[in-house]
C-alpha cells in the first residue's frame, strides 16, 4: 500500500522501497540470537513492551519525516522492534510458562496472526482511500500501539517465572521435633 506514494514522495525506485520487506524479514536473523538472550534472562512482557514502544514509534515518525534516509533508518527501528514482540520472545513466553496448555497458547497465538492477516489489509487499504500516507502511517501507528499494549497488559499480565523444582534428600523432608525444656 506504501510503495508507491513513498516512491512518488522521495523519488526512488519501486524496487528501492521493495526492499523494505526483504530487510523486515531478514532483521530477525540479525537480531534473533541477542533477543532470544535476551528472551532467556528478562521477563518476556519487558521485552514485548519496549519492542511496541520502538517499532510503533518508529513508524509513527516514519509519518512525518521529509528524508529517505532518515524513513529507511526509522524503517530498520521499525523492523528491529518488531523482532522484540515478533515470534522469538512469543515463542519463549509459550515455552516457559504455557506448557501444560501449549497447544491452547499455540492456538491463541495463531488467532492474533490469522486476524491480523484478514483484517490489516482492509483497514490500511481503507486509511490511504480517506487519508494521505502520512496521515494513515501515523493512526495505524497509533492504533496498533494501543492494541499491542493492551494486549500485552491484559492479555499476558505478569506471568512469573515457573519454579525451579530442587531435588531435595528424603531424609531433608522428614519432620524435625525439637523439644523445648
Amino acid at each position: 500500500f506504501y510503495v508507491d506514494p513513498l516512491a512518488q514522495e522521495f523519488d526512488v525506485s519501486r524496487a528501492t522501497i521493495n526492499f523494505g520487506p526483504a530487510f523486515l524479514l531478514l532483521m530477525p536473523a540479525l537480531l534473533g540470537p541477542f533477543v532470544g538472550k535476551l528472551a532467556d534472562r528478562l521477563p518476556i512482557r519487558n521485552l514485548l513492551v519496549i519492542g511496541v514502544l520502538v517499532s510503533m514509534g518508529s513508524l509513527y515518525a516514519m509519518s512525518y519525516v521529509d528524508s529517505f534516509l532518515l524513513v529507511t533508518l526509522l524503517f530498520i527501528g521499525f523492523a528491529a522492534g518488531f523482532v522484540f514482540y515478533g515470534p522469538i520472545p512469543i515463542n519463549a513466553l509459550l515455552i516457559k510458562h504455557y506448557q501444560e496448555r501449549s497447544g491452547r497458547a499455540l492456538a491463541i497465538a495463531a488467532m492474533g496472526v490469522s486476524i491480523t492477516t484478514a483484517v490489516l489489509p482492509v483497514l490500511v487499504a481503507w486509511l490511504m482511500k480517506t487519508h494521505s500516507w502520512r496521515e494513515s502511517l501515523s493512526i495505524l501507528a497509533v492504533n496498533l500501539l494501543i492494541i499491542l499494549m493492551a494486549t500485552i497488559f491484559w492479555g499476558i499480565g505478569r506471568v512469573q517465572r515457573p519454579a525451579i523444582a530442587i531435588d531435595l534428600p528424603a531424609t531433608s523432608l522428614a519432620p524435625v521435633n525439637i523439644e523445648r525444656g
